[in-house]
This record gives C-alpha cells, structure tokens and sequence, in this order.
C-alpha cells in the first residue's frame, strides 16, 4: 500500500488502534443509554464500526458478533451501489435490505461519511442494529409461518434518512407508518444516528492530534497484521482433502 512508509512507532500504533476501538465502544455506550428498545439497551443486539474511505473496516467493538460479520458487506455494497461521491456532510443513509447483505429484515443499517474541514471524506462510521418492529405480518417480526420475505417486514432499500442532517420527514412517515411501534422505532432510530455523531467528533479530535496521514498509515499497518495472522493461524492447519 502506498500509504505505509517506514514502520510506525508501536506506541503510536497502539493508541491510535485504541482509539478507533473505544470509539466503537463509546458508540455502543450512547446506544445503550439513548434507545427505547431492551433489545439494544439489554441485548446489546447492534454492533458499531469504522471504515477507512475505502471502505475497509478500521475499528470495531465487542457487541454482536453476527453484525460484526454483516456490517463489512452491508457497507461495501452500499459504497459499491451509491459511490463514494454520493456523500455529502451530515447525509445518513439507511437500509435493512438483506440482499444488500444485511442479517435479516429486522436489521438495520445506518452509514454516514466524516469529513475533514477542508470537506474531504475521510472515514464512514456504520451501525448494524435489531429493531423491535419491523412492520412484519406478526409484531416484532420472525413468524414461523412465513413463505416469503414480505411477510418479514418493510424492506428499505438505501435511502436517506438524513440529509445535511436534517430529517427526510417523507422516509420517517412510511417507516412510522409500518411500525406497530412508531414511538419506539423514532427512539432506537435517533440512537442509532446519535452513535455515527459521537464517532465523528471523535474521529475529527483524532485526526486534529495526529494529522490524517499518521492515522492512514495505522490504520494500514492494522490491516496488514491482521492479514498476516490471519494467514498465520491458516498455515497451522495441516493439509488435507
């Protein structure tokens, strides 16, 4: 990767892969305390993530191990469908679609673009999460008896939910609309947007302390020792048929 120079310092590696981790952390903290529904603020049911402009995932913390695992797709095929240049500050996109590789219909995805002050996109920050209602033919969803997945609930495509930050009431309205419990999904909705906030301010600080070229060339150097124990761990199992 052209981003990686000479070897980082592990001191300035460690507290930059911290950093991104906490980050996720404290966005999972914010969804606890601001949602309406158990299922986020008991269950933990969501997970909170960090991408480079590439879309590569960055920073993750220990919250539900199967969104950790969608989120990477679900975020790829987003930036892949919309484009990079699709972004704009202040824009939330939104989808539970899982043939855009959600989890399930239950699950959905926000994903927003943080900006540099010069207006460059830098990083997205993403949170996967289960709603309590989905809008499926039985509250809260997942009927035994369902034969296909319209029975499951509303499925959205990407949409914006926000633009420049400001609420796209329309999107509001047909979601409410669908919802058993419109009160509940507008809560767990607000905290889910809420934790994209508190990870761009926090990338934003970091960026000020380190400038965006140290915290580019961190985050390469974790991809590669990740791949590197990864192909670590694979070359240990022994060949076979």
């Amino acid at each position: 990767n052209p981003r990686i120079g000479p070897q980082m310092d592990q001191v300035t590696l460690t507290v930059v892969h911290n950093f991104l981790t906490s980050t996720c952390r404290e966005m999972g903290l914010a969804m606890m305390r601001t949602a309406y529904s158990p299922i986020f603020n008991e269950s933990l049911d969501f997970s909170c993530a960090i991408f480079n402009r590439e879309g590569r995932l960055i920073g993750q913390a220990e919250f539900c191990p199967s969104q950790i695992g969608t989120i990477k797709g679900t975020v790829e095929c987003l930036l892949e469908e919309m484009g990079l240049d699709a972004f704009a500050p202040g824009d939330v996109l939104l989808t539970n679609d899982p043939y855009r590789a959600c989890g399930h219909v239950p699950e959905f995805t926000v994903l927003k673009g943080v900006f540099d002050d010069a207006g460059k996109l830098i990083y997205y920050v993403a949170n996967c999460a289960h709603m309590a209602e989905p809008g499926a033919k039985v509250p809260g969803g997942l009927a035994g008896d369902a034969t296909e997945i319209y029975q499951e609930g509303l499925i959205l495509p990407p949409v914006w939910i926000q633009k420049a930050g400001e609420d796209m009431p329309d999107v509001w309205n047909i979601i409410f609309a669908n919802h058993r419990t419109p009160e509940v999904t507008n809560g767990d909705l607000r905290a889910m947007i809420g934790s994209l906030t508190i990870a761009e301010r926090r990338l934003n600080e970091l960026i000020a302390r380190y400038g965006a070229g140290v915290v580019d060339q961190a985050s390469d150097e974790l991809l590669a020792i990740s791949e590197r124990r990864m192909r670590a761990e694979i070359e240990k199992i022994p060949d076979g048929v």
